[in-house]
């Protein structure tokens, strides 16, 4: 029986190299895998570009290429609040202390030296993609708390609108002018116009 495969729903690894055989091997090779997206770019301003508008999961980078090189990508995607939190490996020949130390700077998350065997990259891009998935998770997570908290005590506001009118609702009538969440379940008998009501009849 036919089993239809969303790859759609894959993580998406943006590979960058200047050397074409390599990064053709290495593309076909992770597609082996048959869990992951792959897309390819020759060059650092490409790379730049697909990171930009694609936001890969995770990006596997050689170090030194013509400009802009393995450094300046990671660097301008640090900058990007889109960009700066994607997982980034870099591939290189060799890397001395101080060059790896200003990459670990930068946001590098991992190294691997060439040559190198599949798998060991994979296992290193498996291990950044789970971080990334829990530190997404507790993202979320905290949100929803936040959210939580937040609505606690919009409705203890509310609340203490019945027996204390004065500045109250001008401070709750600049709190809900903009949409609240639905997850905050504030009654909705409780608009601003309604609160200002309250107020001045009160």
């Amino acid at each position: 029986m036919y089993n239809h495969v969303d790859v759609d729903n894959f993580p998406q690894l943006l590979l960058i190299d200047s050397d074409t055989d390599f990064l053709l091997d290495l593309a076909e090779a992770i597609r082996r895998e048959g869990v992951y997206q792959v897309v390819t770019a020759e060059n650092g301003s490409v790379g730049l570009k697909l990171a930009e508008e694609g936001l890969p999961d995770l990006i596997v980078c050689e170090l030194t290429m013509p400009a802009p090189d393995g450094m300046e990508v990671l660097q301008t995607l640090s900058e990007n609040f889109t960009t700066i939190a994607i997982p980034f490996i870099f591939i290189a020949k060799n890397i001395d202390e101080k060059k790896r130390t200003k990459c670990m700077e930068l946001g590098a998350d991992d190294f691997i030296l060439k040559p190198f065997h599949m798998d060991e990259l994979i296992r290193r891009v498996r291990v950044l993609l789970r971080r990334k998935e829990i530190t997404e998770a507790h993202e979320r997570l905290r949100s929803v708390d936040e959210i939580s908290v937040l609505g606690a005590k919009v409705r203890e506001l509310l609340h203490s609108l019945r027996t204390d009118h004065t500045g109250l609702a001008e401070a709750l009538t600049q709190m809900l002018s903009c949409e609240m969440p639905k997850q905050l379940n504030i009654p909705t008998a409780w608009s601003c116009s309604a609160i200002k009501w309250r107020a001045d009849s009160g």
